[in-house]
C-alpha cells in the first residue's frame, strides 16, 4: 500500500532545566543529531534552528507513526546520541513536554525563515515569552495531565 501524506509541522522541543546545555559551538552537532533522529523515522526535516534551551523543526511527518511517538523517539534518540557521542559532564535531557502545530502549504516559507531567525528573534524574546506567544497563536491547548517518564532504555 502507498500512502501519500503532505503533513507539515513546526515542533519545539525544551531542553530539560536539569539538563546541561550545549554551548553554542556544539548546536550544529545538537541540530544534526535532532535530524537524523526524524530522518531515521521517515520524516523529513527542511529546517530546523534554535538556541542552547530549545530548538525549532519544521518538518514533513512520516504517516505511519502518531506525532507524539514520533516526537518520543525523536528526543529519546537525539538525547542518547548527544550524551554517548559529545560525552557531556552532565546528562541531557529533553522536557517531556513539546510544542507542535500544523502548517499551511503557503506559510511553509515564513516558518522556515522564522526558524533561520531565531538568534535574531532572541534578542528580543525570552525563549518563555516565545514559546507563550506561539501559544495563543496557535491556540495550543496544554494536557495537564502529569506526562509520562521517557523510558531511554526502550529506544536504545
Amino acid at each position: 500500500m502507498h500512502i501519500h501524506s503532505e503533513v507539515y509541522l513546526h515542533a519545539i522541543l525544551v531542553v530539560d532545566e536539569n539538563s546541561w546545555k550545549l554551548p553554542s559551538a556544539k548546536l550544529p552537532s545538537q541540530f544534526q543529531f535532532v535530524r537524523q533522529s526524524f530522518e531515521n523515522l521517515s520524516s523529513k526535516v527542511l529546517a530546523i534552528n534554535g538556541l542552547n534551551d530549545h530548538v525549532h523543526i519544521l518538518f514533513k511527518q512520516n504517516p505511519s507513526i502518531s506525532l507524539d511517538e514520533l516526537l518520543k523517539r525523536v528526543r529519546l534518540s537525539s538525547a542518547w546520541s548527544l550524551n554517548n557521542h559529545l560525552l557531556p559532564n552532565k546528562r541531557f535531557a529533553w522536557k517531556n513536554t513539546y510544542y507542535a502545530f500544523t502548517i499551511g502549504g503557503e506559510e511553509i516559507g515564513e516558518h522556515k525563515e522564522y526558524i533561520e531567525c531565531q538568534e535574531e528573534i532572541h534578542l528580543s524574546l525570552s525563549t518563555d515569552e516565545e514559546l507563550q506567544k506561539l501559544i495563543e497563536e496557535y491556540q495550543l491547548k496544554y494536557d495537564e495531565d502529569k506526562p509520562e517518564d521517557l523510558d531511554e532504555d526502550a529506544y536504545n
